[in-house]
């Protein structure tokens, strides 16, 4: 309940956030520019609509997500309002939890908001609505959980800069992860082979939550498939708020 309690006043915090209301008035300027596109695309309306409202989503909901993380933890610091969350019977992994779930909370508004506004695009232009590109948009909110959570456990650290700077890097490492892995192992040296496996297990694979192709060809995903990539979304945020946990018992304030 205390995690709770947490998590509702660091929602209501965020949505207040101005940063944040610029950054989601700038998504929809970027999702509703791909009507502006269409005159170019040669007959491939609809996907040029899909393509860009996909990558407007998924890189203003980075910014929103890293934003958010980076800053849940210092802004309590520097604020001194972390004393007064502390002397209450609570413990700082349920603090670091609480702030998350409120983080995630207008995280989730955020896509949906920017969601409404893509699949109004898309039936504005095909006239229908596919399956296909809702559950893109689910994907996303799960990719942007963990982003949210990655950028959480680096400010426990680090400096909010350098948790951006992170968590960037990191997002790039794991988009590429399937291209590594691919590389790796076509190289002839079993220590570089195994060097690149083992660097695979310990960045996220957000390839997982990419089924733009699909979207775009219309193709059909396997339930099994969703599901498998919502919970392995699930799965690896918690274990970076277990870290982030580890890490805030240790810091001194």
């Amino acid at each position: 309940m205390k995690a709770v309690a947490l998590a509702m006043a660091t929602f209501k915090e965020a949505i207040r956030k101005k940063v944040l209301l610029v950054l989601l008035v700038f998504a929809f300027i970027f999702i509703g520019s791909s009507l502006l596109f269409t005159y170019f695309s040669g007959g491939e309306e609809i996907r040029m609509v899909k393509d860009v409202g996909l990558t407007g989503m998924l890189v203003f909901g980075l910014l929103i997500a890293t934003f958010l993380g980076m800053s849940l933890i210092p802004t309590e610091i520097e604020k001194r309002i972390i004393y007064t969350i502390l002397s209450k019977p609570i413990r700082r992994l349920e603090v670091v939890v609480g702030k998350y779930l409120g983080a995630a909370l207008a995280v989730l508004i955020m896509v949906l908001l920017m969601g409404l506004v893509f699949m109004g695009l898309v039936f504005f232009k095909e006239h229908t609505l596919s399956l296909i590109t809702a559950l893109a948009i689910i994907l996303t909110f799960f990719e942007l959980l963990v982003v949210l959570a990655m950028a959480v456990t680096f400010s426990t650290f680090t400096s909010s800069t350098l948790s951006v700077v992170l968590t960037i890097f990191f997002y790039i490492l794991g988009s590429s992860s399937d291209s590594l892995q691919y590389l790796g192992g076509r190289s002839d040296s079993p220590l570089l082979k195994a060097a690149v496996k083992g660097f695979g297990y310990l960045i996220p694979n957000f390839e997982v939550f990419n089924i733009r192709s699909q979207v775009l060809h219309n193709e059909a995903v396997p339930w099994v498939y969703i599901f498998k990539a919502m919970i392995y979304g699930l799965l690896l945020s918690a274990a970076l708020l277990i870290v982030a946990g580890m890490f805030f018992q240790e810091k001194e304030v």
